[in-house]
């Protein structure tokens, strides 16, 4: 009898665990209500890879990045991409693509107030787009979403 018991809860345990591996662990919730948040606030939440050369491939890993932007209209760019160095801290622009110079002085000195969480900038007709670790509250998406804004106006 007892061993029928064992077996069943045995069984039981088997068929379950999987299951169990479905339910979203703590990171992965932290994640989630940073992304809805994220597009209570208006911005498109995208997981994808930015456009880099095979170059920077081995030192940057950008496969299956979260892509946060902030679409605006009238944008005048074609797509630029800058990357914060791992060595430096400086930003640097991906694939030789800069933006017009009558831009690159405003971006320099915005970039330079951009949290070091942040490791990708994009700018494209669809907007202004970020990469960054995403730990920490929703709180840390209104600073965001302003210096987004202020990206996006700089190619108005």
């Amino acid at each position: 009898m007892w061993l029928a018991i064992g077996l069943t809860l045995l069984c039981f345990g088997m068929a379950l665990f999987p299951l169990l591996k479905l339910v979203p662990n703590h990171r992965q919730k932290e994640m989630m209500k940073i992304r809805q948040a994220a597009l209570a606030q208006g911005f498109n939440v995208d997981i994808r890879t930015p456009e880099i050369d095979s170059a920077l491939k081995s030192q940057y890993d950008l496969t299956g990045q979260v892509v946060y932007r902030l679409q605006a209209e009238d944008i005048n760019t074609r797509y630029v991409l800058a990357l914060r160095s791992n060595n430096t801290g400086e930003w640097f622009w991906v694939n030789d693509k800069r933006p017009p110079a009558a831009v690159m002085e405003k971006l320099t000195l915005i970039y330079q107030d951009l949290p070091k969480k942040i490791i990708a900038v994009e700018h494209s007709q669809a907007g202004t787009g970020v990469c960054f670790d995403e730990r920490g509250e929703p709180a840390q998406l209104t600073p965001l979403k302003a210096t987004l804004n202020k990206l996006n106006h700089v190619f108005i």
